[in-house]
């Protein structure tokens, strides 16, 4: 079955081109000593200078209508500028909050009215914003938020306590979720409203919340009796549970939920800081494939796709990482007290627990993913989850086809048969239509297909647990040169791997919502929902980095510089995440997982042994770091070397 990841995107040369624009205004800034990088900057470092700089070159406001003072941008062109400003850790915390998720929201939600008077000033940095969720006893419950706004003439009247919204020290104003109907006991969602809250106005009060490291960006915004006139009403009354949980893509799946980190990585590839090139490149790899995750979601937010789920799973895979970068780079390394890495290795420490927690804990988001993967809900069999496309263009009658060959064989093939003996019953009907020598020339008597067309073969046979080395054989024949028969076995290999482990989620998902205990089914409780959640997020990052190196690869036809970097990478990424989707999965399933007489191990025994089909893991980890050594860490981790 195919994931929740929407499509890969490869990078146009129009984005490579203002990324490298980008970059060397950043170089310039730097170099001229006007502001210094460190971690975290995104939400701890304010600079409104910084930001009106950067909003003068049109990169602040980058998808508002120019009609409403903005560059009328997509939402790829403005991942690729915030990357960019992430990756150099630039201070752009004064803008961020209104760029990233305000100014959409508005434009969603708002009047003509609110668009006219907020969206330029969005746009020219010449406003910043906070966000109003959280309360203190709500937490990451928004549905039970106290704060109300009672109906008065001209307006609302709001009296309540607001807390963890950053930098309302600074903001102009807020948007704030508001209770303005008593709670319904059968449905507590109902009767919320956003509010566009003007942060100077008569009755709020602003108290400092100081993190571990002794800064100052969180508050506690106190309400008292604050009147909001009508015009700061921000959609409809009793639509802010829809509206505030359309933020969330916004919110969740953008490059800082991964790169609050960076400074630490690119200190252990300058080569200042020792902590070992496998170290190093599993690291890179690991971010070059949530650079494509989250590259994903932005193209599935430029087509007006629904992101919510990839990008919780973004945030679940992202802020996990970048603490533990922040761990590993206080266990590992020696660097001399007082040094700015020094600083910035202990900054990052102290920070990490917030990485978890802010946008939404990683509990509350593996319960969207539960939602996602249809574990809650009537038992029986799971929903089916919508198709992440193959890069590039496959006829969806092929698909079809090949799925129906391999799912009638595998249902006659017992589930103790052997794992990795090809069926001569299977390859005769794969010669028979072709598939065997699918991407042989037709004058040799092949098909002359593309590999995404072998990669839907390749997968769907992993899927179901069928050896087809007759179909590797073609992808992979005798006679190449052992450079480019390595880059074509891996990833041939990573290719069958996502496979796999797509149908290790799955039949995961089948069993818990059909085996019951204490009375209830398996998929009903949270450890059990936790489990699938982090195997599934494994997968879709396994699938973002080799679907990435795939759709690379046909286009270039196997000569990108940088291919033997990108299948190195989710070589790594599918060792690596495979390894944790064997394991959840099996826990999942109980002993019965473990046993001949279930399916569940013929896509996990393979899954485990393709791991090193193609040379040992920390051989193409060796290869991510030198690339990095090489190139830069930036440039190892998004594919673009400088200029």
């Amino acid at each position: 079955m195919p994931s929740l990841l929407p499509p890969v995107v490869l990078e146009a040369p129009e984005l490579t081109a203002l990324r490298h624009e980008v970059r060397e205004f950043l170089a310039g800034e730097l170099d001229a000593g006007l502001w210094q990088p460190g971690v975290d900057t995104w939400l701890t470092e304010w600079d409104p200078e910084f930001s009106r700089r950067l909003a003068a070159r049109g990169w602040v406001g980058m998808t508002v209508p120019v009609r409403y003072g903005g560059r009328g941008r997509g939402f790829l062109e403005r991942f690729v500028v915030t990357e960019e400003l992430l990756a150099a850790a630039a201070p752009v915390a004064y803008h961020w909050i209104a760029d990233r998720q305000v100014a959409p929201t508005i434009l969603r939600f708002g009047t003509e009215e609110q668009k006219a008077h907020w969206l330029p000033r969005i746009a020219a940095a010449e406003c910043a914003f906070g966000i109003g969720m959280s309360e203190p006893d709500s937490g990451s419950d928004l549905a039970s938020v106290r704060t109300r706004a009672e109906r008065v003439d001209g307006g609302w009247r709001v009296t309540g306590t607001k807390v963890w919204t950053s930098g309302a020290h600074e903001a102009d104003a807020f948007i704030a979720l508001v209770r303005t109907a008593p709670v319904d006991p059968e449905d507590r969602h109902a009767g919320l409203t956003q509010l566009l809250v003007d942060l100077r106005a008569e009755g709020v009060r602003i108290s400092p919340i100081r993190s571990m490291t002794g800064r100052h960006h969180f508050n506690e915004v106190h309400l008292d009796g604050v009147l909001v006139p009508d015009s700061g009403l921000l959609g409809e009354v009793g639509d802010g549970w829809h509206q505030v949980t359309s933020e969330l893509a916004y919110e969740r799946s953008g490059p800082e939920r991964w790169l609050s980190t960076f400074p630490l990585v690119r200190g252990w590839a300058s080569g200042g800081v020792d902590c070992g090139e496998v170290g190093l490149g599993a690291a890179l790899a690991r971010m070059r494939g949530l650079h494509q995750m989250s590259l994903a979601v932005a193209g599935a937010l430029e087509a007006g796709d629904d992101a919510d789920v990839p990008a919780a799973m973004v945030k679940l895979l992202g802020t996990t990482f970048e603490g533990d970068v922040a761990e590993a780079a206080h266990l590992a390394t020696r660097v001399e007290a007082g040094t700015p890495y020094a600083e910035a290795v202990t900054h990052a420490l102290l920070q990490r627990p917030g990485f978890t927690l802010r946008g939404g804990t990683n509990e509350v988001l593996r319960g969207v993913l539960a939602r996602g993967l249809g574990l809650r809900g009537p038992t029986g069999a799971a929903p089916a989850r919508r198709a992440s496309a193959v890069p590039g263009p496959v006829d969806p009658d092929f698909v079809e086809l090949v799925e129906t060959v391999f799912a009638d064989h595998a249902a006659t093939v017992p589930a103790d048969a052997p794992l990795d003996v090809e069926d001569p019953g299977l390859a005769a009907r794969l010669e028979e239509l072709g598939l065997a020598r699918l991407t042989a020339p037709e004058d040799a008597g092949g098909s002359g297909a593309t590999w995404h067309e072998a990669a839907v073969v390749l997968r769907a046979a992993a899927r179901h647990g069928l050896a087809v080395p007759t179909v590797l054989a073609d992808l992979v024949p005798d006679g190449l040169d052992p450079e480019r028969r390595s880059l074509r076995l891996g990833l041939a290999t990573t290719v069958a791997m996502t496979g796999a482990m797509d149908a290790a989620v799955d039949l995961t998902i089948r069993h818990v919502r059909e085996r019951t205990q204490f009375g209830r089914p398996l998929a009903a409780f949270q450890a059990v929902q936790s489990l699938v959640a982090d195997a599934a997020s494994e997968a879709a990052l396994a699938r973002a980095a080799t679907d990435a190196a795939l759709a690379e690869a046909v286009e270039s036809g196997f000569g990108a510089p940088g291919l033997a970097t990108s299948v190195a990478a989710a070589r790594s990424v599918c060792a690596r995440s495979g390894s944790v989707v064997v394991r959840a999965t099996h826990q999942a399933h109980g002993a019965i997982g473990t046993t001949l007489e279930h399916a569940l191990h013929r896509v996990t025994m393979p899954l485990l042994t393709w791991t090193t089909a193609a040379g040992p893991v920390p051989d193409a980890e060796h290869a991510v770091a030198a690339a990095a050594r090489r190139d830069g860490a930036w440039a190892a981790v998004s594919g673009t070397p400088s200029a």
